[in-house]
Protein backbone atom coordinates (compact mmCIF):
# COMPACT_ATOMS: atom_id res chain seq x y z
CA UNK A 1 0.00 0.00 0.00
CA UNK A 2 0.99 3.39 -1.03
CA UNK A 3 -0.13 6.85 0.87
CA UNK A 4 0.50 9.53 -1.51
CA UNK A 5 0.36 13.67 -0.84
CA UNK A 6 -0.49 16.17 -2.63
CA UNK A 7 0.34 19.09 -0.93
CA UNK A 8 -0.66 21.81 -3.93
CA UNK A 9 -3.87 20.79 -3.79
CA UNK A 10 -4.68 19.15 -0.33
CA UNK A 11 -5.41 15.54 -2.20
CA UNK A 12 -4.51 12.26 -0.36
CA UNK A 13 -4.05 9.45 -2.76
CA UNK A 14 -3.63 5.90 -1.44
CA UNK A 15 -2.62 2.95 -4.35
CA UNK A 16 -2.47 -0.72 -3.90
CA UNK A 17 1.02 -2.26 -5.42
CA UNK A 18 1.67 -5.24 -6.73
CA UNK A 19 4.15 -7.70 -8.97
CA UNK A 20 3.24 -8.27 -12.42
CA UNK A 21 6.06 -10.74 -13.84
CA UNK A 22 9.32 -8.11 -12.88
CA UNK A 23 7.63 -4.95 -12.84
CA UNK A 24 4.99 -3.26 -9.97
CA UNK A 25 1.67 -1.91 -10.74
CA UNK A 26 0.02 0.47 -8.64
CA UNK A 27 -3.52 1.04 -8.98
CA UNK A 28 -5.77 3.71 -7.00
CA UNK A 29 -7.53 7.08 -6.92
CA UNK A 30 -6.65 10.64 -7.26
CA UNK A 31 -9.73 12.82 -6.77
CA UNK A 32 -11.99 10.65 -7.77
CA UNK A 33 -10.27 9.23 -11.02
CA UNK A 34 -8.27 6.02 -11.49
CA UNK A 35 -4.41 6.17 -11.75
CA UNK A 36 -2.29 3.69 -12.34
CA UNK A 37 1.35 4.39 -11.70
CA UNK A 38 4.23 1.52 -13.00
CA UNK A 39 8.04 1.00 -12.23
CA UNK A 40 9.66 -1.22 -14.94
CA UNK A 41 13.10 -1.76 -16.44
CA UNK A 42 14.49 -1.90 -13.05
CA UNK A 43 17.88 -2.77 -12.21
CA UNK A 44 20.26 -2.24 -9.40
CA UNK A 45 21.07 1.41 -10.33
CA UNK A 46 17.94 2.80 -12.22
CA UNK A 47 13.97 2.34 -13.30
CA UNK A 48 11.24 3.92 -15.04
CA UNK A 49 8.16 5.18 -13.43
CA UNK A 50 5.60 6.11 -15.76
CA UNK A 51 2.46 7.73 -14.21
CA UNK A 52 -1.93 7.10 -16.09
CA UNK A 53 -5.28 7.97 -15.60
CA UNK A 54 -7.93 6.33 -16.69
CA UNK A 55 -9.61 7.73 -19.81
CA UNK A 56 -13.05 8.98 -19.73
CA UNK A 57 -14.00 6.13 -21.78
CA UNK A 58 -13.03 3.57 -19.22
CA UNK A 59 -10.82 1.44 -21.29
CA UNK A 60 -7.58 2.99 -21.82
CA UNK A 61 -4.89 4.20 -20.04
CA UNK A 62 -3.29 7.88 -20.68
CA UNK A 63 0.40 8.15 -19.50
CA UNK A 64 0.52 11.98 -17.55
CA UNK A 65 3.98 11.14 -16.92
CA UNK A 66 7.20 9.17 -17.51
CA UNK A 67 10.60 9.49 -15.33
CA UNK A 68 13.66 7.15 -15.80
CA UNK A 69 15.79 7.26 -12.29
CA UNK A 70 19.51 6.28 -11.75
CA UNK A 71 21.53 5.91 -9.06
CA UNK A 72 24.03 8.69 -8.89
CA UNK A 73 25.96 7.37 -5.69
Amino acid sequence: RVDWLDPTNNIRSQLVGRRVRDDISQLGFYNDRSIKWTITEVTPKSFTWRGFHLADDGLAWVLEGEYRLRRVA
